[in-house]
């Protein structure tokens, strides 16, 4: 992956050798913990996005005047941005299977493993917030619209793939 080579130039000397030498000795160790999460990018990386937006749109929402819809329910806010972000990304990376000529024969496994972790990090950090919202939060039927879009990124990418299989003709394997 791209991310942990881009610390490297921080982690290492001209010799190759960790950095030791003045704030290194205590800059190093923190590097070197977050070379190891960005190794799990794929894993860890949309929870952290999730978690960020989420956590973005509520501190946008408390201090916001011009949108009393936003301020007025920031919980119920941030688990709406975090659905429409997931769903939006499920769409745009399911666009390439429209393209896929009649007749051939796919195994998509590395895309529904990332849409899976997608949809899973979206909903655990969708539906934090969302259960919170629909508990703390009025009219409970926007909570509940804002939860149930953290649930459909993974029915969403089933329902395309096999809408793409049904219009360009190729088989899944």
């Amino acid at each position: 992956m791209i991310w942990p080579t881009m610390l490297d130039v921080w982690l290492y000397d001209s010799q190759g050798e960790y950095r030791t030498d003045g704030i290194f000795a205590v800059v190093t160790p923190m590097l070197r913990q977050i070379e190891n999460l960005m190794m799990m990018g794929w894993l860890v990386g949309p929870f952290l996005l999730f978690m960020g937006i989420a956590r973005l749109v509520v501190i946008y929402a408390r201090s916001s005047v011009r949108f009393p819809v936003i301020s007025t329910r920031p919980f119920m806010a941030s688990t709406m941005a975090v659905g429409l972000l997931a769903n939006a990304v499920v769409l745009v990376t399911a666009f390439p299977f429209f393209s896929i000529a009649t007749g051939a024969v796919i195994r998509p496994m590395g895309w529904f493993a990332f849409v899976l972790i997608w949809s899973l990090s979206a909903f655990l950090i969708g539906g934090m917030s969302g259960l919170y919202a629909i508990t703390a939060e009025r009219p409970r039927a926007l909570c509940s619209f804002a939860l149930i879009c953290t649930a459909t990124p993974f029915p969403l990418a089933i329902a395309l793939i096999i809408l793409a299989a049904e219009i360009n003709g190729f088989k899944l394997d």
